[in-house]
């Protein structure tokens, strides 16, 4: 059996010793404990893992947004804005990256307006983008375990309206700074659904917006 501990330590030092070389005389007296308490301890094994990697996956539907996948800008924003609001929500721990995977369009038509179909020939439709997304870090003296998937998940079901704020925001500083005028992407935005990627949820197969 295998447990694993964890520890903080609050360190006073002077401005004048780089973080380089204060973290190696750490590791160095870490050995030496974990040395030392092997030696007295004969019924178990301690042994130093370090910084340990973590990556997950999760489905992130954005439900209201125009009918295409987002371009390259927008994946820019949306990876940007996700990766700084997980490294917010999970301060002790490394958030390294947030990488778009890939991007799948899934149309509904709304319920609101099923019965104007007597006197509307083509149903409006509700446009879901299901994005695949691979966050990556690490987890090491800050932290107690890296979050798991559903962690993950639930944080953006937590803040969903905030999280489409800072989406709609990023947006549009960075159509103010570059002069792009291209409709904000996420500004239609009404609801925000993740899901751990290991199981995907149902919702409505693909549909072509122009077919029947």
């Amino acid at each position: 059996m295998c447990n694993r501990g964890n520890g903080t330590i609050s360190l006073a030092h002077s401005p004048d010793i780089d973080a380089d070389t204060l973290s190696n005389v750490i590791l160095a007296e870490a050995r030496q404990t974990i040395s030392d308490l092997n030696e007295e301890r004969e019924d178990a094994k301690v042994t130093y893992l370090g910084p340990v990697q973590f990556s997950n996956e999760l489905f992130v539907d954005l439900e209201g947004v125009p009918a295409r996948i987002m371009g390259p800008e927008e994946i820019e924003i949306f990876e940007a804005v996700l990766l700084q609001y997980y490294r917010d929500e999970f301060p002790g721990t490394d958030i390294q990256s947030v990488t778009v995977v890939s991007q799948m369009l899934l149309f509904e038509e709304s319920r609101a307006l099923r019965s104007e179909l007597t006197t509307v020939r083509r149903a409006r439709r509700m446009v879901t983008n299901r994005v695949l997304v691979h966050v990556s870090g690490s987890c090491g003296t800050g932290c107690a375990a890296p979050p798991e998937a559903e962690e993950l998940t639930s944080s953006i079901h937590a803040r969903s309206d905030e999280f489409i704020v800072k989406l709609t925001t990023a947006r549009e500083m960075q159509a103010a700074s570059t002069g792009n005028d291209v409709p904000n992407y996420f500004v239609d935005i009404q609801t925000i659904i993740p899901s751990a990627a290991t199981k995907q949820p149902e919702l409505p197969p693909p549909r072509d917006p122009e077919g029947g």
